[in-house]
Parts: structure tokens; C-alpha cells; sequence
């Protein structure tokens, strides 16, 4: 699959190679220095990435029901950035190992932190739009997903599908408050009932997407699944990045 470095291609040793590293030392330094564990603390209650355990989270202030959202790295850091974006917008559809490691080692300690059982896991992938599955021919989140259960056994379902009806909104997404973006992602998607009734209702649903930004899809994703039956306590999510 890979044996030099992803980066800047040096050689990889056995061992590096082995654990799935797919980097060379300096670089991985590089990429753990991306990371909010790095540098700040997490919001107890919604891992929302704060500067100090004092400050007040944002995200609770905003969400009474404190959704469980899990972002690993600083979208703003372009060392990391830049890895995602060769696999989504350069297809260079070999990255879903590495990604997919990544995403194993985030919700490892997320369903360890939190004790809960990998066999009541269910991982959610967010489906990207017509258009880019159209011109990418692959989704990039379920392609991690594939590698999630394959490599690592960690159940997905697509519960999420992506809704061709749905008309675009009349104003930008920018232009809209929080409360009329999470309106519109709901829009863009609807529920594969099919599937939906092979979850049983004990499990816990990690909803999984590539970047955190206003919250609108994710929201508007837990905001389906808890309509359909699932506790806002059942849900979470992962992703590999955030907007601040």
C-alpha cells in the first residue's frame, strides 16, 4: 500500500509501516501539532475544543442537549488540511487507509472514554452531494467507512441518504442564522427506513463527516435519527476537522 512517507516520501521502516503510520516521524510530529489535544482542552460535555477548562463552551451555551461532537484537527492548519484534500478533491482514493485509521483512532477513544461497547456501535457516514459523487464516481465518506469495517470491524450503515428532490435555498447558507441552515441541511437528506430498522434501538449512532463548520449538517443529521426514534443521548459525532 504505502511504504515511504506520504508526504515528503521518505522511506517508511518495517515497523512505522506495520502500525499503519503511514508518515515518517518528523511529519506525524507535524500532524499531532494540527491536532486540538495539542494545544487546547475539550468541553466536558460536547468536546467542543476550548483554551482553558474555564471559559464557558460556546457549542453548550448554544445546544441545550449537548450533542457529543468529536473534531480532531484545526481546519486553519494547512499540514493536515492539505492530506484530506488530496484524497477529496485530487480522488487520490488510496488516502481512505490513512483517513480511516485516523477516524479508527478517534472514535477508539472516544467509545473507551466513554465506556461504551464497540459491538453496540453504529457509524453513520454523512453522503456526499449528487454532483460530486458524479464527478468523483466514489463517496469519500463511505470509502472510509468500508475501511472502518473491513480493517478495523467497526460497524456503518447508510441510514443517511442523500434527497434529490430538495431544491436549493433561495439565500446563501451564509446569509441564513443557525436555525434556517440546520432547516435546509434537513432538506438535503432523508432516512433509508429500510435500513434504519436493522439499528437496534440500544445502540449508539456515531454520525461521521469530514469537516465541523457552522454544525448545520450535523445537527440536521442527529435531528433525523432522534425523529426516528433515536435519543439525542445515543448520538455522536465525528470529524476530522473544525472550523473556530
Amino acid at each position: 500500500m504505502f511504504n515511504k512517507c506520504l508526504v515528503c516520501n521518505s522511506i517508511i521502516n518495517s515497523k512505522i509501516f506495520k502500525n499503519r503510520t503511514f508518515l515518517c516521524p518528523l511529519c506525524k510530529n507535524l500532524m499531532i501539532k494540527d491536532s486540538f489535544n495539542h494545544f487546547m482542552v475539550r468541553c466536558k460535555n460536547c468536546f467542543y475544543p476550548l483554551v482553558d477548562e474555564i471559559y464557558e463552551c460556546p457549542r453548550c451555551n448554544m445546544d441545550a442537549e449537548h450533542l457529543k461532537i468529536y473534531s480532531e484537527y484545526d481546519y486553519s492548519a494547512s499540514f493536515t488540511r492539505r492530506l484530506f484534500e488530496r484524497y477529496k478533491f485530487e480522488y487520490e482514493i488510496q488516502l481512505r487507509f490513512f483517513w480511516a485509521f485516523q477516524y479508527n483512532r478517534i472514535i477508539r477513544h472516544i467509545i473507551e472514554s466513554n465506556l461504551i461497547e464497540i459491538e453496540k456501535l453504529i457509524v453513520i457516514p454523512v453522503p456526499c452531494s449528487k454532483v460530486n459523487l458524479k464527478k468523483r464516481g466514489w463517496d469519500h465518506m463511505l470509502e472510509i467507512c468500508k475501511v472502518l469495517k473491513r480493517k478495523f470491524h467497526i460497524n456503518y450503515l447508510n441510514v443517511l441518504k442523500t434527497n434529490t428532490l430538495a431544491k436549493e435555498p433561495a439565500l446563501e447558507q451564509k446569509k441564513l442564522n443557525l436555525k434556517e441552515r440546520i432547516s435546509n441541511a434537513e432538506k438535503k437528506f432523508r432516512i433509508n427506513e429500510n435500513v434504519l430498522n436493522k439499528i437496534p434501538k440500544n445502540s449508539v449512532l456515531v454520525i461521521i463527516d469530514d469537516i465541523f463548520t457552522t454544525g448545520s449538517t450535523i445537527y440536521a443529521c442527529s435531528k433525523l435519527l432522534s425523529s426516528n426514534g433515536f435519543n439525542v443521548s445515543q448520538i455522536m459525532a465525528v470529524t476530522a476537522f473544525q472550523e473556530l
